[in-house]
């Protein structure tokens, strides 16, 4: 997956790695992605959401906002079910491009955001028992 300033020539509408480099393309050049794009996007999120990663997550999210592409409530709620589920797998920067984005999405923070809060409890937790 390209990280933040990485530019990709991905040409596939199927995989979350080429969609989301797409997204990330479109993104840096100030473009919205156009409604077949979304609809890829949307699908892939369902059929295959458990392969996005967290910088997949980011980025995608990162993309979303930047270019204010709306996303169905319910395609967000599965992004959503994606932070919490590896959400001890991101690393600071991704935990950041996350938060922006749904801070300038408008989404529900506590949805997507209070996973990180709950994972660095546990983490908190277990560096402190030692």
């Amino acid at each position: 997956m390209h990280a933040f300033g990485q530019s990709s020539h991905a040409t596939k509408h199927d995989d979350p790695e080429s969609l989301v480099s797409q997204f990330y393309d479109l993104a840096q050049k100030g473009t919205k992605p156009d409604s077949s794009l979304v609809s890829s996007l949307n699908t892939s999120l369902e059929k295959k959401g458990s392969s996005f990663g967290p910088q997949e997550i980011a980025n995608l999210l990162w993309s979303v906002a930047k270019t204010g592409t709306k996303l169905d409530p319910k395609i967000l709620a599965t992004v959503f079910g994606l932070i919490s589920a590896k959400a001890g797998s991101f690393k600071p920067a991704q935990i950041a491009a996350v938060l922006w984005a749904l801070g300038t999405i408008g989404g529900k923070v506590d949805s997507g955001g209070s996973c990180f809060c709950t994972q660095n409890s546990r983490i908190d937790s277990k560096m402190n028992s030692r």
